[in-house]
């Protein structure tokens, strides 16, 4: 990609604390404009339990380093503006940070740009993992949680080949949509549109199956039947008022096990 002239002034940053901060509390960058790419690595990072941010271009990245304390940077090179090289170099007159190049091309010389490492496409657990490892001592940020009927998260893992981190990365994805999926069935049960509100059920049911979710999927398939033979909004609504509830659990069970959740 081209660069050109722009300049975004960074301000230096403070010399890091003494005290080591602990892997839960590690912050994230993903500086990347394709948009696919950028999520598997937000759901990556995010399965393996850490907090991280995304941007699509280089003068958003030097503005974002300012607003948080990042701990490691992953740089695409090809960005629109300013690329990834530059962005580096404008970045390594403050900060110190781990930035690894992210890039289609293995062949990168990356001596002298101030990049501290180079991973092709497309990021993978194995090759993310080995980076924290190397760079930051930094396995996955919470220990593995005992499997019960509200989260099964080894049974949503099957769907992925046994891959706990995919899973997990797809249940944050699920409890995130959880207020999205309220409100629309809120909203197809207030228009009485038993049809929608069925077909929005099954849909839910469906996704909620890649998640492990065993006890939410119980009550949802009661919820289905029994919307199904309801003859009054009322009565569809103490159903959904039930299933609502089920959802909160598995928010709270989430909340525990990971800790809050947010894009």
């Amino acid at each position: 990609a081209a660069t050109t002239t722009a300049e975004v002034t960074v301000t230096a940053k403070a010399a890091p604390p003494e005290t080591t901060k602990s892997a839960a509390d590690l912050r994230f960058l993903v500086v990347e404009d394709n948009p696919l790419a950028a999520k598997v690595v937000v759901m990556m990072v995010e399965g393996l339990g850490y907090a991280i941010d995304h941007v699509t271009c280089g003068e958003d990245a030097l503005v974002k380093v300012t607003q948080h304390d990042y701990d490691f940077i992953f740089m695409d090179i090809g960005l629109p503006g300013i690329d990834g090289v530059e962005t580096t170099r404008r970045l390594r007159e403050s900060y110190s940070m781990p930035i690894v190049a992210l890039t289609g091309h293995a062949d990168i010389d990356i001596k002298g740009t101030g990049l501290t490492d180079l991973l092709t496409k497309p990021l993978s657990f194995d090759k993310a993992e080995i980076m924290f490892a190397k760079y930051l001592n930094a396995g996955p940020a919470y220990d593995e949680p005992i499997d019960d009927n509200v989260i099964h998260l080894t049974q949503a893992a099957e769907q992925f080949n046994g891959d706990k981190h995919m899973a997990a990365g797809v249940l944050k994805e699920f409890v995130n949509d959880i207020p999205k999926h309220i409100a629309t069935l809120t909203a197809l049960a207030e228009q009485g549109n038993k049809g929608h509100l069925l077909n929005e059920l099954n849909s839910l049911k469906g996704t909620a199956s890649y998640c492990g979710l065993i006890r939410f999927q119980e009550a949802i398939v009661v919820a289905y039947d029994k919307v199904m033979g309801a003859d009054s909004s009322s009565e569809t609504n103490v159903i959904l008022g039930k299933l609502f509830k089920e959802l909160q659990r598995v928010v709270d069970a989430y909340v525990e096990r990971y800790g809050p959740t947010g894009r």
